[in-house]
């Protein structure tokens, strides 16, 4: 009780100071407040963007040795329908997976028959996509069309560099396995931003149906 009285006592007598005081700790403390909550804030945008915006979900599964070596044995590492089917009914029973989808990756070139430009893109299964991204920005589009199997989804700058408006047909192609060159007619069913600059000019998407036929 003593020392509070002393500390009491000596507030009162600097109050000047001891309100100069409460003043710096209080801004201070507001300021780390703020700036925490800024950095929370970016990090849940980027998981945002990540999990949903991109559609990569919270978990990626691969053969072991695929972000390795991958790219350079494709076929060595990717997974096969009989795979699939046996993952599935796992991911399906586990009370902790909402939702499960493949994904495959292509690159290659899209024309519109007179310039080609590089892109790389990505299969997804639109019916599974649609859930995984439904409450994420649907303004930005970027939906593929269950009902429209040749229907693709390209970036704004991919798009506007080629010239390409809703409904546009084009031609996507690229190179097999076995290193022989495929191609496939497709329609822009519809055109969005990635929120991403270094991905915006090359980005494409299509059913994964589509993207069989030409991997």
């Amino acid at each position: 009780m003593y020392l509070l009285k002393m500390a009491a006592r000596n507030i009162t007598k600097n109050s000047r100071r001891s309100l100069f005081t409460a003043v710096a700790l209080g801004l201070g403390f507001a300021s780390i407040c703020i700036f925490s909550g800024y950095i929370h804030n970016v990090y849940s945008g980027l998981s945002e963007q990540a999990v949903h915006g991109e559609g990569l979900g919270h978990l990626t599964l691969v053969k072991k040795g695929y972000f390795e070596n991958g790219a350079i044995d494709a076929r060595k590492y990717l997974l096969t329908q009989e795979e699939l089917a046996r993952i599935g009914p796992i991911l399906s029973a586990d009370s902790g997976v909402q939702l499960w989808t493949p994904r495959l990756a292509i690159d290659g070139l899209i024309s519109n028959g007179r310039t080609s430009l590089i892109f790389m893109g990505e299969g997804i299964v639109p019916e599974q996509e649609e859930i995984l991204r439904a409450q994420y920005r649907p303004d930005r589009g970027g939906m593929l069309d269950a009902t429209k199997p040749t229907a693709i989804v390209v970036s704004s700058d991919l798009a506007r560099l080629l010239g390409l408006k809703m409904g546009a047909n084009t031609v996507v192609f690229t190179t097999t396995f076995d290193g022989q060159a495929n191609a496939l007619d497709a329609d822009v069913g519809s055109i969005y931003n990635t929120g991403i600059a270094a991905t915006n000019d090359k980005t494409l998407l299509m059913p994964l149906r589509s993207e069989e036929h030409t991997s």
